[in-house]
């Protein structure tokens, strides 16, 4: 039988702080520590959820005053025994403790693989520690929220009772088999239709949150357009309030794409300046009006900029009927500080701009600022709740085994409507369904899915 190691590593960021953790995990965590430590007595006969102050001394050095935080197995993060040593955040402190944790029999931990023992210790699925990793990450509330969700069980929960279900079935039709020759049922068709049913569903729910989830996570890649001096670099200077990009009267000052991150209302935005769209015999803006056009096939939402002296309705429907289908669009209508008295335009019998929100703003003064940021929110369409509860993918691998869930699941239906077909083939895709929608909460879980999802985590997590 292959022997558990003991674990250590830095839980702490690098750099110089007021305090810094060192954790421990495994059979022999409380027992190397106590190695070290003043109170080891009092240490090997915790019996958990304990804080002890002391010291700790090798080779007769102290090396520092510290604080164990004590978990004993099966009730820790890993569910194994696990301490945590709170001392002074210097870097050459927790060099040296970690190199005498070392000295006495543990081992450096991996990346990820205190989070990966959980997992395999059951005390997190697999979408639950892929959420640890999102939320070491979270740069917004939204990521915030969505992680929390999931770490709270919420894809597991949602797909987990109809997965049951589908077992409980998947065992039925499979006796079906063993009494083959004497024509018995089981498994109650109708019932496993509505489970079917049910378990379409709820893949559709999820797999229409993707394209929020991803956004939500890389940041929404949102485009500002237009023709030249329409005001784009202005709007982007005036979103980061500093003066990102040259600002000039000059047609076509901007070449080249330049892209900025701001989180408006706990969304992560990722804002990209462009050249302005025209018609140019100039070989580098040329260049750049063609990496315009790629970035709005690129684009999660595109802001389409037009003057107010210069609005043009026939010239934004242009603009519209060009766009790959499904994009998400805003029209603004910049530099109405321009004009002493502006009105909105009657644009309520053209049913191509009606479809979209229309802003009329000012960068220079800030006039509905606030409104083109509420526009922009409310595009992406981020259900707050449905982060809340967990129910927003974000991964690529989630997405991926959905998809193929969602065509086994076709699959059954369609064995379903035949007359006469061999249970064979319903088991089969029963079992493939269980099987994709296990990759997502791993109760099926390569190994090589294993080592890329806890590669990615820092050490010590």
């Amino acid at each position: 039988m292959t022997k558990i190691r003991t674990i250590c590593a830095v839980a702490s960021p690098q750099g110089i702080g007021a305090l810094g953790t060192i954790r421990l995990s495994g059979p022999e965590a409380v027992s190397i520590v106590s190695l070290l430590f003043s109170k080891s007595d009092k240490l090997c006969q915790s019996k958990g959820y304990e804080l002890i102050y002391g010291q700790l001394k090798h080779r007769g050095e102290i090396l520092d005053d510290v604080l164990l935080s004590v978990f004993k197995s099966p009730k820790s993060f890993t569910g194994e025994d696990t301490v945590e040593i709170s001392c002074h955040g210097s870097e050459h402190i927790l060099k040296r403790v970690t190199e005498a944790l070392i000295e006495l029999g543990a081992d450096q931990a991996q990346a990820g693989e205190f989070t990966q023992r959980a997992f395999l210790n059951g005390k997190l699925d697999l979408s639950q520690a892929e959420a640890v990793g999102d939320l070491i990450a979270a740069e917004s509330d939204a990521e915030r929220l969505a992680a929390l969700g999931q770490l709270q069980g919420g894809i597991k929960l949602k797909i987990g009772g109809l997965r049951e279900k589908l077992i409980h079935f998947s065992a039925l039709v499979a006796l079906e088999l063993d009494f083959g020759e004497e024509d018995v049922e089981f498994a109650n068709r109708g019932h496993l239709k509505e489970l079917i049913e049910d378990i379409s569903k709820e893949i559709d729910t999820l797999l229409s949150s993707f394209a929020s989830g991803r956004a939500m996570k890389e940041g929404v890649r949102t485009v500002i357009v237009g023709q030249p001096n329409a005001g784009k670099s202005t709007l982007l200077n005036t979103f980061l309030q500093e003066e990102r990009a040259i600002v000039s009267a000059v047609a076509g000052t901007t070449r080249d794409v330049i892209e900025e991150t701001i989180l408006i209302n706990g969304i992560k935005f990722r804002l990209m300046d462009t050249a302005g769209i025209r018609d140019s015999e100039d070989e580098v803006e040329q260049i750049g009006i063609g990496r315009t056009m790629s970035k709005i096939n690129e684009a999660d939402l595109i802001i389409y900029l037009i003057p107010y002296q210069n609005f043009n309705s026939e010239l934004i429907e242009e603009f519209i009927l060009s766009l790959p289908k499904g994009k998400k669009l805003i029209i603004g209508v910049s530099k109405v500080d321009e004009i002493n008295n502006y009105f909105d335009f009657n644009i309520s019998d053209n049913q191509i701009l009606n479809k979209y929100p229309i802003v009329y703003f000012s960068s220079k003064t800030g006039h509905h600022i606030d409104l083109l940021k509420v526009d922009m929110c409310n595009a992406i369409g981020l259900d707050y709740e449905a982060l809340k509860r967990g129910h927003v993918i974000s991964h690529g691998r989630h997405f991926d085994a959905l998809q193929k869930a969602k065509k086994s699941v076709s699959a059954i239906m369609e064995t379903l409507k035949m007359d006469g077909v061999s249970q064979d083939f319903m088991l089969v895709d029963i079992q493939l369904t269980l099987e994709y929608i296990g990759l997502i909460t791993g109760q099926v879980y390569p190994d090589d899915i294993l080592g890329e999802i806890f590669s990615k985590f820092c050490i010590g997590k």
